[in-house]
Order: C-alpha cells, then structure tokens, then sequence
C-alpha cells in the first residue's frame, strides 16, 4: 500500500553499460587534448610576458584560473588555493592596468605578477595532467556557472548603472 503518495523511484536510472560508465569515470583525457589546453595556456602566458595581451588570451588565463579553482574545491589536487589566489590578483591588476592605459595594452610588468602567474601556468598543467576526464569535466561545468553568474553580476550592475 502507498497510502497515497506515490511509489519510490531511485535516485540514479538503471544501466546496462556499467563498464561504460566505470570507463568514462576512471579514464584520463586524450593526451593531444590536453596538450593543446596547455600549449594555449602557455601561449597565453607568453603573450602577457611581452607586456600586450589581447582579450581572448586574459579570456583563456582567467578560465584557467576558474578551472583550478573548481578542480581545488573537488579536492583531486590539493594545496593550490594560495596559487590560485595569488594569480588572480596578479591577473587582474593587470588587465586592470591594461584597460585604464591609452597606450594601446602595452603596460609594464612586475616581477612578481610574472613569477605568479609562471607558477599558476605550470601548477595547472600539473593539475590537469592529474584528472580523469569526469573530473575535469565536472571542474569546468562548475567552472563556467561561476563565470556566468558573474556575467550576470556585472551586466546587471552595469544596466541598473546605465538607467540611473
């Protein structure tokens, strides 16, 4: 008898590919794949060294820093929130320099926002060299709701801003 609610479902739907799924969960990323999340990374960080960096590569950096800190909150690499931290201060002071300049993004870099963001370049090579494909797919699911909801902050602000 129900009593009159209605009969209990399970939370998970029944599969008949379970080797599927354990392969899918245990399985690491293609390799040339992650090569080439590494090489645009590094090549973004390349870019920034020279002092010019255009709005795809600070785009490429900043998602990066995202990634991380998804994959540091599911707790696969631990102990690299203070690089994370650190090179998001770094990232934005200076894209922060680069849109308030008028010499075209040509700006002056400390050493220390290079030696951060260096560190960050290699410890999230590492971090992905690490992760099952579910992981790093789960950490940049994760990763793109934040930056959503922070676009959603911003434009919002910048609306009620622009009709004041």
């Amino acid at each position: 008898m129900s009593h009159g609610r209605p009969p209990r479902r399970p939370r998970w739907q029944p599969t008949a590919d379970t080797i599927g799924i354990a392969r899918h969960y245990a399985a690491k990323p293609n390799t040339e794949d992650v090569e080439l999340l590494i090489k645009l990374l590094k090549g973004s960080f390349d870019a920034l060294r020279t002092g010019f960096v255009t709005e795809l590569q600070y785009s490429i950096l900043r998602g990066a820093l995202s990634t991380a800190a998804m994959i540091e909150r599911q707790r696969v690499v631990k102990g690299v929130a203070p690089f994370i931290t650190a090179a998001a201060v770094a990232i934005d002071s200076i894209w922060n320099r680069i849109t308030w300049t008028a010499t075209g993004g040509h700006v002056t870099l400390y050493h220390h926002e290079l030696t951060v963001m260096r560190e960050f370049v290699t410890m999230h090579a590492f971090q992905i060299r690490q992760l099952s494909r579910a992981e790093y797919l789960r950490a940049v699911n994760s990763a793109k709701g934040i930056v959503g909801q922070t676009a959603q902050v911003l434009y919002g602000l910048q609306a009620k801003e622009a009709t004041a």
